[in-house]
C-alpha cells in the first residue's frame, strides 16, 4: 500500500465524517429509545469489529481502505456526541474539568 493510498483514504474519511455527523444527530432525534450513550456504544462496537477484521484477517487493499475510511470517519463524527454528553452533565450542575482531558490528550 502506497503513501498516496493512505493519504487518499484519510482525506476521504475526513470528508465522510462531515456527512456522517448529521446522520448521527438525526438518528438521535428520530428513533425513540436511542440515547447518546447507546449510539456511541453502537458506533464503537462497529469500529471494534472493523478493527478486529483488519487486524486478524488477511484482507486485500480494496477492502482495507474503505474499512479504514469508515473507522476514521466514525471516530471523527462521534466527537460532537461526546461533547453533548459533557454539556448535558454540565447543565445538570456537574463540574467538568476539560483542562485535565486536554492535558492527558497531549501526552
Amino acid at each position: 500500500m502506497s503513501n498516496t493510498l493512505v493519504g487518499l483514504a484519510m482525506g476521504i474519511g475526513s470528508v465522510l465524517s462531515i456527512a456522517i455527523a448529521p446522520v448521527f444527530s438525526s438518528v438521535l432525534e428520530n428513533i425513540k429509545g436511542i440515547t447518546i450513550k447507546k449510539l456511541i456504544l453502537i458506533v464503537y462496537s462497529v469500529q471494534f469489529a472493523v478493527y478486529l477484521a483488519m487486524a486478524f484477517l488477511n484482507l486485500p487493499v480494496f477492502v482495507i481502505l474503505p474499512a479504514y475510511m469508515v473507522m476514521m470517519s466514525s471516530v471523527i463524527a462521534v466527537t460532537p456526541l461526546l461533547s453533548m454528553i459533557c454539556m448535558n452533565y454540565a447543565s445538570k450542575g456537574y463540574d467538568i474539568d476539560f483542562g485535565t482531558a486536554r492535558g492527558l490528550g497531549s501526552l
